[in-house]
């Protein structure tokens, strides 16, 4: 199971399990968020799910809508979501033996739902290179 994720300023969270993940998958992840917020902005890690050209010309297709920045490549510690995913490696769910996939895949996706991630967004964004992005 693939999970992406997105926590907003004001700590909305959404996040998305998948089998398998690809630039399709983004597309269609962005475009959920759009349907919450009228304007999003993104700081994304250089996955090429994210820079993919039906992406990137998803993002300039709607550049109304969606300010993008990319992470320096190697400093995963600027991202945000990172941490959400060292707390959910933390939980003991995630050391449990399970009988069957879709026994792990209910436990974490039970936790996503139900657990909420305080990031510090402005924290991250502030000490990248991303710092005029919130202005």
């Amino acid at each position: 199971m693939i999970v992406c994720g997105a926590v907003s300023l004001n700590h909305h969270q959404m996040f998305s399990a998948h089998d398998k993940f690809h630039k399709e998958d983004t597309k269609a992840f962005i475009k959920r968020l759009l349907q919450r917020e009228e304007k999003i902005g993104l700081v994304l890690d250089k996955a090429s799910w994210h820079t993919a050209s039906i992406v990137t010309e998803f993002f300039d297709d709607n550049r109304d809508q969606i300010r993008t920045r990319y992470f320096p490549t190697g400093w995963p510690e600027l991202n945000a979501i990172e941490g959400c995913w060292g707390i959910l490696k933390g939980q003991p769910f995630a050391y449990r033996t399970y009988d069957t996939a879709d026994e792990r895949i209910n436990a974490t996706s039970e936790f996503l739902r139900t657990h909420r991630f305080h990031a510090d967004i402005k924290k991250h964004v502030s000490k990248s290179h991303c710092k005029d992005f919130l202005s």
